[in-house]
C-alpha cells in the first residue's frame, strides 16, 4: 500500500542543519472509514504512483480522493493501541467487546 505523501529538506537558519520534514496526504474518508474518522490518507494505486511521483505528466490531482471500498479491512481492538508505551503483535489482535475498543485498519 503506498500513501501519498510530500516531503522536504531545508536548512535550519539558526543551525544551518539540514531538516528533513514530511506529510501524509488526506482526503475524506470512504465508507469503510467514515465510522472510525471523517479523513482517510489518499491511498494510491500502483498504476498511478508514476503520476504522483511525477515520472509521467499526468495530472495529480485527480489521484486525491478516498480509496475503493473494500481496500481497508478494519476490526475492533483493544484500547491498549492508544497508548505509545504499549507496543506488540498483540495489539492487532480483535476483540470481542467493541464498545471497549478502537478500530484498527489494514
Amino acid at each position: 500500500m503506498a500513501l501519498a505523501g510530500l516531503w522536504e529538506a531545508w536548512h535550519d537558519p539558526g543551525t544551518a542543519l539540514a531538516v528533513r520534514t514530511f506529510t501524509i496526504v488526506t482526503t475524506a474518508a470512504n465508507d469503510d472509514m467514515a465510522p472510525v474518522h471523517h479523513r482517510m490518507p489518499v491511498i494510491l494505486e500502483e498504476p498511478d504512483w508514476p503520476a504522483w511521483l511525477g515520472e509521467t505528466a499526468r495530472d495529480p490531482i485527480p489521484l486525491m480522493r478516498p480509496a475503493a471500498r473494500g481496500i481497508l479491512h478494519l476490526w475492533p481492538v483493544s484500547r491498549r493501541v492508544n497508548n505509545p508505551a504499549n507496543d506488540g503483535p498483540d495489539l492487532l489482535e480483535s476483540v470481542s467487546q467493541p464498545e471497549q475498543s478502537s478500530l484498527t485498519l489494514q
